[in-house]
């Protein structure tokens, strides 16, 4: 894969508001994040993320579920189904 189409994904400490998290993954223009280790500066052992935010669930805890529009009977699967 060439260099140039890999991005860096924004980072968030646990504490950030989702909204600020919002922010900072548009401005990454990416549909997940890093959540940083807040106590990382005082351990360096524990350097690293401490886990990762889906863009997706950021939008559902501001704005309530996000939910597929597309009817049923055209997607041929079940509402909820990943078709897998």
């Amino acid at each position: 894969m060439r260099p140039e189409r890999i991005r860096r994904l924004g980072s968030v400490s646990p504490d950030t508001p989702l909204d600020d998290v919002l922010a900072t993954m548009q401005r990454a223009r990416a549909h997940l994040g890093v959540v940083d280790r807040d106590d990382a500066a005082d351990d360096t052992s524990a350097a690293g993320p401490s886990g990762l935010v889906v863009l997706e669930d950021v939008l559902a805890r501001l704005v309530g579920e996000v939910r597929d529009a597309t009817p049923e009977a055209e997607t041929g699967a079940p509402q909820g189904s990943t078709g897998a």
